[in-house]
């Protein structure tokens, strides 16, 4: 799975402070998880390798948030990297913290970048969901002020954005906190920094994002709900049956953002119960754009979202057709977990397999709380 053997002739320039722990770590995330993050396998709009790796190196907090990444990784195969973990991560609080509290400009960009490698930690870690909602709020309030003050951002902190704004609208679909809905993106529909380019996978689906947001934020707002809920789902579900992947891109993205549409337009349904939209058909509609996705692709990082939203779907444990689908959603699931190890991927399985065990038996499923759905 990982590999515990460094490949000189591959390593990148490494500055002479890090110590031997610290220099595996940091070629574990050079070599491992930059790919395994990002949902694009072109390194040349790599995020993390041109934007985060160098500036790891000109700021000390963001480059003990990428050691704590590396650190919590390995710590799902391997026990010994627990310690570094709690290290590392104890090291950036304290040093988020002190910049908090004494900086009085907070927009820059290394202050960003912190947070937001915190929040995906929290991916990583699997166990606090509000956790991962508060790095992201903080995040957004540097976003939100320094977006007002500067409209022409330099590529590097496009880029940082489109991070920020990919992990936020993913934590809005996944816990509803209405306060991680932010205008100047989620309104004007398209973000991404590289559109136009085919690619960057998260320009191919912007747009559906945004609607995504929508929904989310209105199925949490419970007042909207009873008052302007039935015309504003209906704006929602035309917008959604009129998006379309961009032309020219790769099949991968191209069945990835239609699994992500059909995943979006259950949960509109599951807010809306007179739209009418079958349950059925989408969750199918998922699956099949899904398995038409090889394992290998990068573009499985962005899976976890609709194949959860299927899966739930699959109530009818009877059917042959229903347990084919969970055979699929099962298995996907555990191959990512193999291939990827994040502790997030084994959460939503569990939690699939009870509510399949409930629906199977019967018995009412409990409602077990909001959780990470990266």
């Amino acid at each position: 799975m990982y590999s515990l053997v460094s490949q000189p002739r591959l390593l990148p320039i490494v500055s002479g402070n890090l110590s031997e722990d610290q220099t595996f770590l940091f070629h574990h995330f050079f070599y491992t998880l930059s790919r395994l993050i990002v949902s694009a396998s072109d390194d040349s709009i790599n995020v993390y390798r041109n934007v985060i790796i160098p500036m790891a190196f000109s700021c000390p907090d963001v480059l003990d948030s990428l050691l704590l990444l590396a650190a919590t990784h390995l710590s799902s195969r391997y026990d010994k990297f627990t310690r570094h973990n709690a290290v590392y991560k104890g090291r950036v609080l304290r040093a988020l913290i002190r910049r908090l509290e004494t900086d009085k400009d907070l927009s820059d960009i290394s202050t960003l970048t912190t947070i937001i490698m915190l929040s995906i930690n929290e991916v990583f870690e699997a166990n606090s969901p509000s956790d991962w909602v508060k790095h992201l709020v903080a995040a957004g309030k540097i976003v939100t002020p320094y977006l007002s003050h500067c409209r022409s951002s330099d590529k590097d902190m496009r880029m940082i954005l489109d991070i920020f704004t990919y992990h936020n609208v993913l934590a809005l679909i996944s816990t509803g906190q209405p306060s991680l809905f932010t205008d100047i993106y989620y309104q004007d529909s398209r973000w991404a920094s590289l559109t136009g380019q085919r690619t960057a996978f998260l320009a191919s689906v912007d747009a559906l994002l945004s609607i995504a947001a929508q929904i989310s934020c209105l199925i949490a707002d419970r007042t909207n709900l009873v008052a302007n809920q039935p015309h504003t789902a209906s704006q929602l579900r035309h917008k959604l049956e009129l998006w379309s992947p961009p032309d020219a891109i790769p099949d991968d993205f191209r069945n990835t953002g239609e699994a992500m549409r059909h995943a979006a337009l259950l949960m509109l349904q599951k807010s809306n119960q007179s739209l009418g939209i079958d349950f059925v058909s989408c969750s199918r509609a998922v699956i099949s754009h899904l398995r038409l996705v090889p394992i290998e692709s990068s573009t499985v990082a962005s899976h976890l979202w609709p194949l959860f939203m299927a899966g739930s779907c699959l109530t009818d444990g009877g059917a042959s057709a229903c347990q084919r689908d969970r055979y699929f959603v099962r298995e996907r699931l555990v191959l990512m977990e193999a291939r990827r190890g994040f502790r997030t991927v084994e959460v939503v399985k569990a939690r699939l397999e009870r509510m399949w065990c409930s629906s199977d038996m019967e018995i009412p499923f409990v409602e077990e709380g909001p959780m990470i759905l990266y």
